[in-house]
C-alpha cells in the first residue's frame, strides 16, 4: 500500500510538471513572420469609393504592434491590402494606440491582440470597423502563407454576423461568421466558378448575392464575404490571391 501512494504522489507530480512546462511553451512561443492589414467596415467602403486607395478610414485611430525591439505604426488602406510588416514575439500579436505622458515619453496601450500559429510565415490581420471608433473594432488574423494551400484550393470567410448558405458550383456550403470554408475548384470549367449566397428570413432562403468568380484551376486563395453595417440585402467580395 505504501509503495502504491508513493507511485500515484510520483505519478500526480509529474502530471503536473507536465502540464506547468506545456503551458510555458504556449506562453513562450515565439514566431517570425511577414504580415499585412486589410480592413472591412462602411468607413472603408465609403472612402474606397473616393478612389483614394491609401486613405485611411475615418474615425480610426492611429495602430501601432511591438516588432521585438520596438514600436512601429501600422497602416490600413481602405482600399486593399496595408504595405508588408515584420513581427517577432509571442503568438499573440498585441496592438496597440498611445498617447502622450506627463513627462514628454509615449505611452502605449493594448487595445486588441489576434492569434498567430508558429507555422505561419505569412499572415493578414483583418480588421472589421462595425462601428465608429475603436468600440467595434474586431480583428482576427487569416494564415496566408502559400505551403499551406494547395493548388486549386481556396478558403471563403463570412465577415458578416448572419448565418448564410454559400453554392459553389452546385455544391451548398454553411457560411458561419467567421469560420472558414475550403472549396476544391481544381476541375471548374472556363476559369470560372459560379457563386451565390442565400439568407434565411421567415423560414424562407433569400437570394442576397450572386456572382461568377474568375479564378484559375490552379488557385490558392482567400475570398471575404462582406455587408456593410447591418444591411444584410447587399454583399460585396474582396480577395487575396496567394
Amino acid at each position: 500500500m505504501t509503495k502504491f501512494i508513493a507511485f500515484s504522489r510520483w505519478l500526480l507530480i509529474t502530471f503536473v510538471l507536465m502540464a506547468e512546462v506545456a503551458r510555458a511553451d504556449a506562453v513562450d512561443a515565439v514566431t517570425e513572420l511577414s504580415f499585412q492589414t486589410l480592413l472591412f467596415g462602411a468607413g472603408a467602403q465609403q472612402s474606397a469609393e473616393a478612389n483614394d486607395k491609401k486613405a485611411i478610414a475615418p474615425d480610426l485611430p492611429d495602430l501601432f504592434y511591438f516588432d521585438g525591439k520596438e514600436y512601429r505604426s501600422i497602416e490600413y488602406p481602405v482600399s486593399g491590402l496595408s504595405d508588408s510588416h515584420t513581427y517577432s514575439g509571442s503568438l499573440e500579436m498585441k496592438f496597440f494606440t498611445r498617447s502622450l505622458g506627463k513627462d514628454g515619453q509615449w505611452l502605449y496601450h493594448p487595445v486588441f491582440s489576434v492569434q498567430l500559429q508558429k507555422s505561419w510565415r505569412n499572415a493578414v490581420v483583418v480588421i472589421l470597423s462595425r462601428s465608429d471608433g475603436m468600440q467595434g473594432l474586431v480583428a482576427f488574423a487569416v494564415n496566408t502563407t502559400p505551403e499551406s494551400f494547395e493548388a486549386g484550393t481556396i478558403k471563403v470567410l463570412n465577415l458578416s454576423e448572419r448565418n448564410v448558405i454559400l453554392n459553389a458550383s452546385n455544391e451548398v456550403f454553411p457560411l458561419y461568421p467567421l469560420k472558414p470554408v475550403e472549396i476544391n475548384i481544381s476541375d471548374i470549367k472556363n476559369n470560372v466558378l459560379s457563386v451565390a449566397l442565400a439568407l434565411k428570413e421567415d423560414s424562407e432562403y433569400k437570394l442576397v448575392y450572386r456572382r461568377k468568380w474568375s479564378m484559375r484551376p490552379t488557385i490558392r486563395g482567400i475570398y471575404f464575404l462582406y455587408t456593410l453595417g447591418q444591411d444584410s440585402r447587399r454583399w460585396y467580395m474582396k480577395n487575396i490571391v496567394l
